[in-house]
């Protein structure tokens, strides 16, 4: 185990945050998930025990920048190939 997760279990859960977009991803992964009944539960566990920061709008458009810029280098990845 790193040094990362040794961390994040040492602290206790109420010190723990997460913004609101890593929300929204953790929800797209179970939406996807093959089991999504059993990730639901893990999500919610998961949010009654941390703190979940809300996503401000300097926070959204850094984050669509961000995005763009990725979604960029995935197409001109797929076009070399």
């Amino acid at each position: 185990m790193g040094r990362a997760a040794e961390s994040l279990l040492a602290t206790p859960p109420q010190k723990i945050a997460i913004p609101a977009i890593v929300l929204y991803e953790l929800e797209y992964g179970i939406a996807r998930s093959s089991s999504p009944k059993k990730r639901r539960q893990q999500l919610t566990e998961l949010c009654a025990l941390v703190n979940v920061l809300p996503f401000e709008q300097d926070a959204a458009r850094h984050a669509a920048t961000i995005r763009v810029r990725l979604e960029k280098k995935a197409s001109q990845l797929v076009h070399t190939i």
